[in-house]
């Protein structure tokens, strides 16, 4: 949303416990890490204003960045922005250009882990890692119940006599999956 100084629905830190301020950033400080806490929405050219740089519809526009995960903070800073997001839908009727569901989107903000990119012109984007994080968990947890399954089928007492015998695991237990290779098939994603 349009944040200004003669805007009705601006928020400002003074609405804030000197608490929150604490573990949010200020819009110019440095974070000491690449990757930040942040609350962020989609670019809307209707809600943010038009923009000539041209790569901004490809990120998300920064709302705020926390230093540490204090959720009551955090709880905080996504109920002033659900209530200004309201008020503020009630009195446009903005749409995203391309996104038909962009205000249900923005009524599901969470936390996102993000690499924040100041622009040229003085805004607060970013690429949210999450995703990524999501994926290796998914693809973690199928590989550690094929590791489970492979066990149990090498502690069989069939599988154990083959061993003995031949030296090597039978075929339904030879292969343990590793974390090596995991993410292959993600390959093209980037």
């Amino acid at each position: 949303m349009v944040e200004n100084d003669d805007d009705e629905y601006s928020i400002s830190t003074s609405e804030y416990s000197d608490d929150e301020c604490d573990n949010m950033y200020e819009p110019e400080e440095i974070s000491s890490t690449k990757y930040n806490l942040v609350l962020a929405e989609i670019y809307n050219e209707s809600a943010h204003g038009i923009n000539t740089f041209a790569e901004i519809n490809n990120y998300f526009m920064v709302l705020y960045r926390f230093k540490q995960y204090k959720m009551y903070s955090i709880d905080e800073c996504i109920e002033n922005y659900l209530f200004d997001l309201e008020r503020w839908l009630q009195t446009t009727h903005a749409k995203h250009s391309t996104i038909r569901n962009y205000n249900f989107i923005c009524l599901k903000i969470k936390p996102e882990i993000a690499e924040c990119i100041y622009l040229h012109t003085g805004e607060c984007v970013c690429i949210f890692k999450t995703f990524w994080l999501r994926l290796i968990q998914r693809t973690w947890k199928k590989i550690y119940k094929t590791r489970q399954d492979i066990i149990k089928q090498r502690c069989k007492v069939k599988s154990l006599l083959y061993r003995e015998i031949r030296g090597n695991w039978p075929g339904t237990c030879v292969n343990m999956p590793t974390l090596f290779g995991m993410m292959f098939h993600y390959k093209n994603l980037h």
